[in-house]
């Protein structure tokens, strides 16, 4: 015996109360629906194809809201992440992860523009510090890491290197106009 297939408007409840909401095409979710995970409070609601978010969404979970483009429920592409403690995200994504060009920005008014990879500053950017100072340079896992110029609202300069955040080898101090 042949088993009839679910089309239209439908909601699964699932073991453990989470809850899907959506269009059933041939038995599957495609167009738009909302998915609640009851185990860690989190919804999804946005595109779905062949049961799996496929498109633009919004995913919550807590004190975090991230709106982007998901393929086979993989963030990739354009996303942007808020938290409720003002940390905000705006940038590409590729397998769940911030990578390529981004900016972030922290609680405190901190501003990073530049390079991501694997989730983590890799590459070139600029820090644009609350106290106005800014470095450009290259960053690495997150860190001021190889060449880079620091600058201080009062008008001092740093260029030279950096090892995890500390300076490290060669570098170039101008202070009061004086090179050091």
């Amino acid at each position: 015996k042949k088993l009839k297939k679910k089309n239209g408007f439908g909601i699964v409840t699932y073991s453990d109360q989470s809850t899907l909401h959506g269009t059933y095409i041939s038995s599957t979710i495609n167009g738009i629906a909302r998915f609640y995970n009851n185990k860690y409070k989190s919804t999804f609601i946005g595109e779905y194809t062949d049961n799996m978010p496929n498109g633009y969404g919004v995913y919550t979970i807590k004190s975090l809201s991230l709106q982007g483009y998901w393929k086979n429920s993989i963030l990739n592409g354009i996303a942007i992440e808020v938290w409720d403690d003002g940390t905000y995200y705006q940038g590409e994504y590729e397998n769940n992860k911030r990578n390529g060009i981004g900016l972030y920005r922290w609680p405190a008014g901190t501003i990073y523009q530049g390079e991501f990879s694997n989730g983590q500053m890799t590459g070139k950017g600029i820090i644009f510090n609350s106290d106005d100072s800014v470095f450009s340079g290259e960053m690495l896992n997150g860190y001021l890491n190889g060449y880079g110029i620091f600058s201080w609202g009062s008008g001092a300069l740093y260029m030279g290197y950096y090892l995890q955040d500390i300076k490290n080898g060669f570098g170039i101090y101008i202070w009061d106009s004086k090179i050091f």
